[in-house]
């Protein structure tokens, strides 16, 4: 018969203790990246929506993410790091203009962002159907398709908490970040 050389309760109280450790680390961590740079780059995120969008939306030096489709259309994605992903497009529809510039043409395309670091632009031109959600930083420029002189929609598009409105006649640029200050930073101990 195997006798432990340590009592079984002390075994007990030291495992219970480097759980307890464990728990704070993490608990530690998850307040440091509350506060830390990606807990500030999160406070400093807007958000921007586009829903049944016609005419021409670029997003410009944008970091965060994407998800978006359009129905029909041209969609030039610019991005040195290549973390946007587009799928659905026609195979002979993919033009590519240089390294880090690809244009994708025709029906159903669909692209999302994946990774969080780096600046990436997407155009689309044309569009037909665009649906775009965004949560980062940049700048947003649009140019709806002119249909609201025929009594038709050229989409919504919402701003953070902002109402939704209608897509502009005019070239129209927003900045996407958060609506709200930063707060100041918290003074140290003496």
């Amino acid at each position: 018969m195997f006798t432990p050389r340590t009592p079984i309760l002390q075994c007990v109280g030291t495992r219970a203790l480097l759980l307890g450790l464990l728990i704070a680390a993490l608990a530690g961590s998850a307040a440091a990246a509350s506060t830390g740079p990606l807990g500030l780059r999160a406070q400093r995120d807007g958000t921007f929506e586009v829903q049944d969008g016609r005419g021409m939306f670029q997003l410009v030096n944008m970091q965060g993410s994407i998800l978006g489709r359009v129905d029909r259309g041209k969609v030039t994605v610019t991005d040195p790091l290549g973390r946007v992903i587009v799928r659905g497009y026609q195979s002979n529809g993919v033009k590519i203009i240089s390294a880090t510039k690809t244009q994708y043409c025709c029906k159903n395309i669909r692209f999302r962002t994946s990774g969080p670091v780096g600046s990436f632009g997407v155009q689309v031109d044309q569009g037909v159907g665009v649906e775009l959600s965004v949560v980062g930083r940049g700048k947003a420029v649009m140019l709806g398709a002119g249909y609201a002189e025929l009594g038709l929609s050229d989409g919504i598009y919402q701003l953070n908490d902002s109402p939704q409105v209608p897509v502009p006649d005019v070239r129209t640029t927003v900045q996407i970040k958060s609506p709200m200050p930063l707060p100041p930073p918290k003074r140290r101990g003496p």
